[in-house]
């Protein structure tokens, strides 16, 4: 289930649709991000738990990049580690196939 428009701009906190099309883009961005970080992703999006669960890793990553645009990066934009330990968790918390929360 991926986020919707609304979702991630009300989590940006932005009213304007100047960036619709960006932030749709983020989305499909965030959603394939972590498809290559962790296995059976597709499969493990059935599953009711790991939807809620990885709600906030790509709002973060969404958030990340539409906030750092630029082509310089400071030490401080990598990703944190409670973002780290959510991925980590869908990684290995959840079997691919199981629907159940």
């Amino acid at each position: 289930m991926s986020l919707t428009l609304e979702e991630v701009k009300n989590y940006l906190q932005i009213d304007f649709a100047y960036d619709d099309v960006f932030i749709q883009d983020l989305i499909s961005i965030a959603d394939e991000k972590l498809r290559n970080s962790i296995d059976d992703y597709d499969l493990k999006m059935t599953n009711e738990g790991f939807v809620k669960i990885s709600k906030i890793p790509r709002l973060a990553i969404i958030q990340h990049i539409y906030d750092n645009r630029g082509y310089t990066t400071k030490e401080d934009t990598k990703i944190n580690k409670i973002i780290q330990s959510f991925m980590t968790q869908m990684q290995y918390c959840y079997d691919a196939g199981d629907t159940s929360v």
